[in-house]
């Protein structure tokens, strides 16, 4: 009959046989001489012991089960034989084992949590670490809650085993060993390159001051508030980053793939040496770099060590805006200079009205396009009977004057603007305005037109109708849309209170015939 006794390993009781025990001490008193010259030696045994504990734990059936010898032997077996065992400065790599989730308290901004799922999946803490800035944001903060309850429930790396395990590292005597060395190695450079007297006159001062620690804390503040700027830069460029190229993509393929005349609406605006794709490209450049900074700063701040560009990519995107600023500079005052003359191109017509009859003003009716593709207050693009694209203008102002002539008359003011006198007179030249006169009826049209190639010059049309004194007229509601604003009239009507009254015209103004007396009032 074999004795057994309780013994606690790591915190941990075990009823144990007593030649298991026997083997068991005899295996650690041989790791401690072996240890006994090495630095950190009582933090290597404690964690040999707790990876036992937590071997045997993981042979034990149940609470009460008394550990064997055989336990004992396939513990040895796992962690290696003392005599077995050289001490050296680069141990031969052995095969990772499984990884388990803990927390890294050594790599932590906040809790651990991002640095502990980094070594877990084998990713970049860094980038990990944006990755869950941006579920936090984009989850409306549902994955700041989960990041809450991984630090409550993921337990945290502090042995050298647990840290062994969590980057699935083997947990032997020689790992732990090598890792406690490393950290020991770690912590004298750190006081070998110290500059004590500096450290001491530190300690003094923080210990004496308390304006120091409360700057050390505001310091810390600085950074936290930076990291913060950081995600948000980075948020805010990635979205603008993809708007930007969302909407050069989509513009192209619109342009190429669509019967909508993009290219036209945008060309017969700008200057016509340039190709809408240059234009685009140019734009994208201007706006798209100094995001993609934006977002190199945001990444810079939340990981300082990461260098998304090198210094002569970034040279090179400073260059490149440099140049698309300056051509777009360019095309602009080229533009600019392409408006710099005006011209205006006048026509008079008269037309024969008997005084005794009534002078009707009308709206010629439009004419019937093949195709008009955005319907613009101010102008359209058309295509007209003929299968030719024509500008459709809509700046007509029609003025009504009294005259001392006999007859009617209409003078009509073509005006646009060029590079050049003689283009802009060409440009002005080219304006098509339709007026028809059926008996007694005036007709004038809303709009005017001009060949797309004239491009959008400032085009403008302007009528001045002058009505002998003591002829009457209608005005329709259908040219309310060409009226000018300041028709001198007995009753101060703007515009629209025109249309539908009979008028006369009187010395200086129109007088309303039909006008009710609350109206005259």
């Amino acid at each position: 009959m074999n004795k057994t006794v309780d013994i606690n390993i790591a915190g941990v009781f075990f009823h144990i046989d007593e030649k298991a025990y026997a083997l068991l001490k005899k295996y650690l008193d041989a790791l401690r001489t072996t240890f006994a010259t090495t630095e950190g030696q009582d933090d290597i045994l404690a964690d040999i012991e707790a990876r036992v504990a937590e071997l045997l734990h993981e042979r034990k059936a149940n609470k009460d089960q008394v550990i064997e010898t055989e336990d004992i032997e396939a513990v040895i077996d796992i962690l290696g034989q003392p005599e077995d065992y050289v001490i050296s400065e680069d141990p031969e790599p052995k095969a990772s084992t499984q990884k388990k989730l803990f927390r890294d308290p050594d790599d932590s901004y906040v809790g651990g949590v991002a640095a502990g799922l980094a070594h877990y999946f084998g990713l970049d803490t860094g980038w990990f670490r944006i990755i869950w800035a941006l579920l936090i944001f984009f989850s409306g903060g549902s994955f700041l809650v989960i990041y809450i309850l991984f630090w409550v429930l993921i337990p945290e790396a502090k042995t050298t085993t647990e840290k062994l395990q969590m980057k699935g590292e083997p947990v032997n005597v020689g790992t732990i060993e090598k890792k406690i060395r490393e950290e020991v190695n770690s912590l004298a450079d750190k006081v070998k390159n110290m500059d004590y007297e500096q450290a001491g006159s530190t300690l003094k001062k923080k210990s004496k001051s308390f304006s120091n620690n409360l700057a050390s804390l505001i310091l810390s503040l600085i950074k936290i508030a930076g990291k913060l700027v950081g995600i948000m830069l980075i948020i805010f460029a990635s979205l603008s980053l993809f708007g930007i190229t969302l909407g050069f993509i989509t513009t192209n393929v619109v342009s190429w793939v669509s019967e909508f005349p993009l290219n036209d609406m945008m060309n017969f605006r700008i200057l016509e040496t340039t190709p809408i794709w240059l234009l685009l490209i140019l734009g994208l450049c201007v706006l798209g770099i100094p995001v993609l900074f934006l977002l190199i700063l945001g990444i810079k701040l939340v990981a300082p060590r990461s260098n998304p560009f090198s210094f002569w990519g970034r040279m090179i995107l400073l260059g490149v805006w440099l140049l698309s600023v300056i051509v777009l500079v360019v095309l602009g005052s080229l533009e600019a200079k392409s408006r710099l003359f005006t011209y205006q191109a006048i026509d008079n017509y008269n037309y024969a009205i008997a005084s005794q009859d009534t002078l009707q003003l009308k709206a010629l009716k439009n004419a019937q396009f093949q195709d008009r593709f955005t319907n613009s207050k101010d102008f359209d693009l058309i295509v007209d009977e003929n299968g030719e694209k024509q500008l459709l203008l809509k700046n007509v102002r029609l003025k009504i004057e009294a005259t001392d002539r006999d007859s009617l008359y209409l003078s009509t003011l073509k005006e646009a603007t060029g590079p050049s006198y003689a283009k802009a007179q060409a440009n002005a030249n080219t304006i098509n305005y339709q007026v028809a006169q059926t008996e007694n009826n005036l007709l004038l049209s809303t709009y005017s037109t001009s060949p797309i190639a004239q491009k959008l010059k400032s085009q403008e049309v302007e009528l001045s109708l002058f009505i002998p004194r003591g002829q009457t007229l209608f005005i329709d509601s259908s040219l309310l849309s060409i009226l000018g604003w300041n028709i001198p009239n007995d009753q101060n009507y703007v515009r629209r209170g025109l249309a539908g009254h009979h008028w006369k015209m009187g010395e200086d103004q129109l007088v309303c015939l039909d006008c009710t007396p609350k109206e005259t009032q």
